[in-house]
């Protein structure tokens, strides 16, 4: 999974050697094909390179926006939910010491299972069964309790309330792990690359140079454009990711 791999890997892989390949392609092109040749394609590369450039820049912005408003979505769900967990345990303590002592138990053992176990297999866009263990005996905490002042009852709901709040948010986040771009959106890139990137060797320059120049920066923006859209496609692995921070900090605000 191209996610997965290390950013270098992906900017050495999408970038770096398609830019070189760019450059090696258009020294080819200059040797077999005179200039007088190239240059009775720039009348056409005039009307149709700008087309193809417009249309596939569309898509690619269109793509590069739909992954960061995912990857923002994913990073919202996930402060949401750090939020909700937070304030399960400060209305614990509203509720008599004995319970609110298994409350926090339960409360503390669920986000270090978040944490600990399910964030790893997030990268790999699963859940992780001990984590829906845990979350099911915070549940039967909740279960277990019958509040009986004013006070009690109030707090009740409105922990249950945000209990519910924080099964979404982890339902989502999940969703968000496994998510995939299109298959076919990611056909549409792949060929508007190459069309993009194999129409820029065949024009005409006196400056062979200047042609490779031209060629090697279209290559390397086109690449660099699918590798946002690589890192960001997967919100929970590789060295663009959402960080379980917030989850380590809530720890911390437990223990203090």
């Amino acid at each position: 999974m191209l996610a997965s791999l290390p950013l270098g890997y992906l900017i050495l892989l999408c970038v770096v050697l398609p830019s070189l390949v760019s450059a090696g392609i258009v020294a080819l092109v200059r040797r077999v094909k005179p200039i007088e040749i190239l240059s009775a394609n720039n009348d056409l590369a005039a009307i149709t390179y700008p087309a193809v450039g417009l249309i596939y820049g569309v898509f690619l912005a269109f793509a590069i926006i739909i992954v960061w408003q995912r990857f923002s979505d994913a990073e919202r769900t996930t402060y949401d939910e750090v939020t909700s967990l937070g304030a399960l345990w400060r209305d614990a303590n509203v509720f008599p010491a004995d319970y609110r002592q298994v409350v926090h138990e339960r409360l503390r053992a669920y986000v270090s299972a978040i944490e600990t176990q399910e964030w790893p297999r997030m990268a790999r866009g699963g859940a992780d069964t001990a984590t829906d263990q845990a979350f099911e005996n915070l549940w039967k905490a909740y279960y277990d309790l019958e509040p009986r002042s004013e006070p009690e009852k109030a707090f009740y709901n409105s922990s249950v309330g945000e209990l519910n709040a924080a099964g979404r948010y982890r339902r989502a986040r999940l969703l968000y792990s496994g998510s995939e771009m299109p298959g076919l959106l990611w056909a549409f890139l792949l060929f508007g690359a190459g069309v993009t990137v194999v129409c820029s060797y065949f024009l005409g320059t006196r400056n062979v140079w200047m042609h490779a120049l031209m060629s090697v920066a279209i290559t390397a923006l086109v690449g660099f454009s699918l590798v946002l859209i690589i890192s960001l496609s997967k919100p929970f692995s590789g060295d663009i990711s959402i960080s379980h921070q917030g989850y380590s900090d809530l720890l911390k605000s437990f223990s203090q």
